[in-house]
């Protein structure tokens, strides 16, 4: 997905892929209450703009479906979004991949729309579908034009939306080319360096949660699928209680519920169980983890065990990761690549999570150096934890995160994202609560985040090397 390397990985970013095109790597702007981020800046911390009142509005139909209103403008380009708990991480137990598997699926025809027709409907009406699947959600969108008059505007594109989503035909012949696409897609995955280096990072970090497989599963776990594993976790998964719609755009909230009531407000009320996972042990020692593929450099990826996004610890872990490696003038990237060399690209990629997630440090380098940027690492977290971080440092990593919070919430389909991510895998209601959590961060904070999980024995390398 990236060029540079140079990125800051923020929960919010609509960079994303999709996933039945390449992994996910949840992303880095926060699009939160129509900001987004990742820039820099230099003068003092600054506090987020107010969110209007009412600008989002939510709702819990009777038969548990959640909606997030959000209106962003009459006239304004509006997106619908599906948002779907569980991804991978709530595969059935020794068959990885079957909700990516069900993600295709819903896109491979419903009760009134053709295999491959509902994408061509909403390209006829200026617009586009797509969605993809994550370790802890599932989540599908549809974003069209602002003019009600463009084929029906964003009414026909939610019940297109809805069909696919609530009706999904699941039919045989489909399902098996669905099969051969995500075989395509495995081994597609299997020759990028910095996918497989993630997917083996999971793996080795994570003994117990099954965030530790692969969200497409491999070729043998989707050869091994059926047709009635796949009907089964949609019915138990894809339930009211366990759905959110969020809507943003150029909107009227009242129409939006009462349209939202006729459709998924009309599915038979179901609970959702969130199935449960062992408790994974805390790492008291180094663990390493390569591969050799047809490359001319190495990659590498040291990543720390840390919180879920629940925990308020995340505000300051996310500080922290912009000050090691959030953009061109943090620490890693002057030491490691300016100063010394060592790599031709380092950037510091955090998942936040709905269970411990990780932060992470990777590069791109001579193979004969993979070594000096991990002491680099090793050197500059040690550094953080001993001495702090200066105020000025501190404050600028605030305005990297807010300032471009800002300069990039101007699309639907983003401040959607945002709305749907902060609940799904934040559990939050009150979006600007991200914001103030970043801008309250403290130096002290930072360094005590930095003690208490970036731990010398809490970290694992991940290397693809050249054959």
């Amino acid at each position: 997905m990236l060029i540079s390397k140079i990125e800051f990985f923020n929960p919010f970013n609509k960079r994303a892929k999709e996933n039945d095109k390449m992994r996910i790597k949840l992303f880095f702007l926060l699009i939160l209450l129509g900001i987004a981020g990742c820039a820099s800046s230099g003068t003092m911390v600054g506090r987020a703009t107010p969110v209007p009142p009412k600008a989002v509005r939510t709702y819990r139909f009777p038969n548990g479906v959640n909606l997030i209103v959000k209106k962003t403008g009459k006239g304004a380009p509006t997106s619908i979004q599906v948002w779907v708990p569980g991804g991978s991480s709530a595969d059935p137990p020794g068959k990885p991949g079957v909700a990516h598997f069900v993600e295709h699926m819903i896109f491979s025809g419903s009760l009134h729309v053709p295999p491959g027709k509902g994408a061509l409907y909403v390209e006829e009406m200026g617009g586009r579908l797509s969605g993809h699947t994550t370790r802890d959600f599932n989540y599908y969108t549809v974003t069209v034009p602002g003019a009600q008059s463009v084929n029906g505007g964003w009414k026909r594109a939610e019940d297109i939306l809805f069909d696919m989503v609530a009706h999904p035909a699941f039919d045989k012949a489909q399902m098996e080319e669905q099969r051969r696409v995500i075989l395509l897609e495995i081994a597609e995955r299997a020759r990028e360096p910095e996918t497989a280096m993630a997917d083996n990072l999971f793996a080795t970090a994570y003994k117990v949660n099954p965030y530790k497989n692969r969200i497409t599963g491999s070729a043998r776990d989707v050869r091994l699928i059926t047709r009635k594993d796949l009907v089964k976790f949609y019915k138990e998964t894809y339930v009211p209680s366990n759905m959110t719609v969020v809507v943003a755009g150029g909107v009227d909230a009242q129409d939006v519920r009462e349209r939202i009531k006729k459709t998924f407000g009309t599915l038979a009320p179901a609970k959702y169980k969130w199935p449960a996972h062992g408790e994974e042990k805390y790492q008291v020692a180094k663990r390493s983890s390569g591969l050799l593929m047809p490359v001319k450099m190495a990659y590498a990826e040291l990543g720390w065990h840390i919180c879920s996004a629940k925990n308020p610890d995340i505000y300051a872990l996310l500080v922290l990761g912009n000050i090691l490696g959030g953009g061109r003038g943090s620490r890693l990237y002057m030491e490691a690549r300016e100063r010394r060399g060592i790599a031709y690209g380092i950037d510091t990629e955090m998942f936040p999570m709905r269970e411990p997630g990780i932060l992470a440090v990777r590069a791109w380098m001579y193979p004969t150096n993979v070594g000096q940027f991990e002491n680099a690492v090793l050197s500059e977290v040690d550094s953080i934890k001993d001495r702090g971080v200066p105020q000025a440092e501190l404050e600028s990593a605030i305005r990297t995160i807010v300032a471009s919070d800002m300069i990039n919430g101007g699309s639907a389909d983003g401040q959607a994202y945002s709305l749907g991510y902060w609940a799904t895998v934040y559990g939050g209601t009150d979006q600007g609560e991200y914001i103030r959590g970043i801008e309250n961060v403290t130096a002290r904070q930072v360094r005590r985040a930095a003690q208490k999980y970036l731990g010398d024995g809490n970290y694992t390398l991940s290397t693809i090397m050249p054959e």
